[in-house]
């Protein structure tokens, strides 16, 4: 039971920080895309 646990706990952990990893990326393809718009 322990172990379902911990696991659980770690597979959000390592969600969570997916989904900021995944922000961070779009936030920064966003910002090179709109940078690309203006170089033009």
């Amino acid at each position: 039971m322990k172990n379902t646990k911990e696991s659980n706990l770690l597979s959000a952990n390592i969600f969570g920080t997916t989904r900021k990893q995944n922000a961070y990326l779009s936030n920064k393809l966003q910002a090179t895309t709109n940078f690309s718009i203006l170089a033009f």
